[in-house]
C-alpha cells in the first residue's frame, strides 16, 4: 500500500482559481476506473488524501484497487492514463469541460451525499466530477426540477410548457432529464422564454435550462431530443453528466441521472404527471432525501398519468401545487425555513436541509 501524508483537500473560494491540470486529470482517471461515481471507500480516500494521491494508491495495485475501491484498471495502468487524457480532449472538441470539486462554481452539495434526519449530510457515493457543456452556472440562484411521465397527456404537456416558461421568466432556472414527455415540454417552455431577451432582460440568458444526461456528454439521449439539447447549450443553458464521454445510457445511469438532477434542483422538484411506476417518482424521493421541496401537480382523477402525483401529494413531505404562484410560495417557504435552521450559515441559493 502506498504511504501518503494526510492533507485537507483544497476547496476554492468563490471566484478563486480553477483546479490544476494534475487534479483534473486525476479525477478523470478515477472516474474512468470507477465509471464516474466513487464508492464510499474511494470517496473517503479522495477526501482524506486528495485525488492525485488517490490515483497513486488505486493504480499501485490493480487487485487491491478492485477489492477495496471497486476500481477496474486496464492490464497496463499507463493505458488508463492515456484514456483519461483522451477523455479530456474529446470533451474539449465538443466544447465541454470537466468541472471538479476544486473548481469555483462546483455544485458540491448536489453531488456529495444525502441529508440525514438531523439535517447533516451523509457522504455516500459522490461523483468525481461533472462533464458540462454550456455556460449556465450550477450553483447559486433558484433551480427547480420539472419532470414527469414520458407518456404525457395534453393536460400535462400544457402545464409543463406553460409553467416552465413562467418560472423561467421569473428567474427560476429549470432542470430536467430531457426525457420524452413532460421533461421535453418543460425544456421547450423554458427555452421559449430564455430566447426572448425582452421578457427577462436584454442579453440575459440566466433562465436557460439545465439538462442532466444519462450517458456521456457526447451521447444525446433520447436521440429525438438532440436538436433540443443543442438549443439548450446555445441559449446559455447547460448539458451535464457525471459519466465519461462515450458512456452508453443504462438502467443504472438512468437512476444516477435522477439522483443528480434532484440534487441540482436547489429549489426542489416539481412532478407534473406520473403513473404508478413513473421514474419521476424516483426523482421525487431523491429530492426528499436531499432535504429539498417536493411539489406535485393535481390532475383528473380519471387520468392514469396523475395517479402517481395524487399518491405523492398524500405524503407528509410533499406539497400540492395548482398554480405557478403556489410554486413560488413553496420555494419561498422552504428558503425561509432553511434560513431559520441554518442561521447566518444558510446557503444563499436556498438549499434547505431536510424537511421534517
Amino acid at each position: 500500500m502506498t504511504t501518503h501524508t494526510t492533507t485537507s483537500p483544497t476547496r476554492p473560494a468563490p471566484g478563486g482559481a480553477p483546479a490544476s491540470d494534475a487534479v483534473r486529470h486525476a479525477r478523470v482517471l478515477l472516474s474512468r476506473v470507477c465509471s464516474g461515481v466513487a464508492n464510499p471507500d474511494l470517496a473517503r480516500l479522495v477526501t482524506e488524501y486528495g485525488p492525485v494521491a488517490a490515483v497513486a494508491e488505486v493504480c499501485d495495485d490493480p487487485r487491491r484497487a478492485r477489492i477495496f475501491y471497486g476500481a477496474t484498471l486496464a492490464a497496463d495502468p499507463a493505458a488508463d492514463r492515456d484514456r483519461a487524457a483522451a477523455d479530456l480532449a474529446a470533451a474539449e472538441k465538443l466544447g465541454a469541460r470537466f468541472l471538479v470539486p476544486e473548481d469555483p462554481g462546483f455544485p458540491e452539495r448536489a453531488v456529495t451525499g444525502w441529508s440525514s434526519p438531523d439535517g447533516t449530510l451523509s457522504v455516500q457515493a459522490p461523483v468525481l466530477g461533472l462533464w458540462v457543456r454550456g455556460d449556465a452556472p450550477l450553483d447559486g440562484g433558484r433551480r427547480l426540477v420539472v419532470t414527469g411521465s414520458r407518456a404525457a397527456s395534453p393536460y400535462g404537456t400544457w402545464v409543463a410548457r406553460d409553467w416552465a416558461g413562467q418560472l423561467t421568466e421569473s428567474g427560476v432556472r429549470i432542470v430536467t432529464g430531457g426525457a420524452l414527455g413532460i421533461d421535453g415540454e418543460a425544456l421547450r417552455g423554458a427555452l421559449s422564454t430564455a430566447a426572448t431577451p425582452r421578457r427577462v432582460g436584454a442579453g440575459d440568458a440566466a433562465g436557460a435550462p439545465v439538462v442532466v444526461l444519462p450517458g456521456g456528454i457526447d451521447r444525446m439521449y433520447p436521440a429525438a431530443h438532440a436538436p433540443l439539447f443543442e438549443a439548450v447549450a446555445e441559449a446559455g443553458g447547460a448539458l451535464v453528466t457525471p459519466y465519461l464521454p462515450g458512456a452508453v445510457p443504462t438502467r443504472a445511469t438512468m437512476l444516477g441521472r435522477l439522483r443528480l438532477m434532484a440534487g441540482l434542483g436547489s429549489s426542489g422538484t416539481l412532478v407534473v404527471e406520473a403513473g404508478t411506476r413513473s421514474s419521476a417518482l424516483h426523482a421525487a424521493h431523491d429530492a426528499r432525501d436531499h432535504g429539498l421541496p417536493v411539489l406535485a401537480v393535481p390532475g383528473p382523477v380519471t387520468s392514469a398519468t396523475s395517479v402517481g402525483t395524487h399518491r405523492l401529494a398524500r405524503e407528509p413531505w410533499a406539497r400540492l401545487v395548482a398554480a405557478v404562484d403556489d410554486v413560488h410560495t413553496e420555494i419561498a417557504t422552504a428558503e425561509t425555513a432553511a434560513g431559520r435552521r441554518a442561521g447566518p450559515e444558510a446557503d444563499a441559493a436556498g438549499q434547505a436541509p431536510a424537511r421534517r
